[in-house]
């Protein structure tokens, strides 16, 4: 959290976080799939999360 105006990107943060939450059920209802990563942790995790990722296709496309 910011050490500035914390009140706003309080606000911010929680709105973004229904905001997303709600769009999530929305696709998930239209079946897509969600897969969230952190662009921040690419880079020190692109191993991980590659495999990680890779895994969720596989899977994904068995139930297909």
């Amino acid at each position: 959290m910011p050490k500035t105006n914390r009140g706003f990107w309080k606000n911010k943060l929680e709105s973004n976080v229904r905001r997303d939450k709600k769009v999530e059920k929305i696709l998930k209802k239209q079946g897509w799939g969600i897969y969230k990563l952190w662009e921040c942790e690419l880079e020190q995790k692109k191993e991980k999360i590659l495999k990680s990722l890779i895994n969720y296709i596989k899977e994904k496309s068995r139930i297909l």
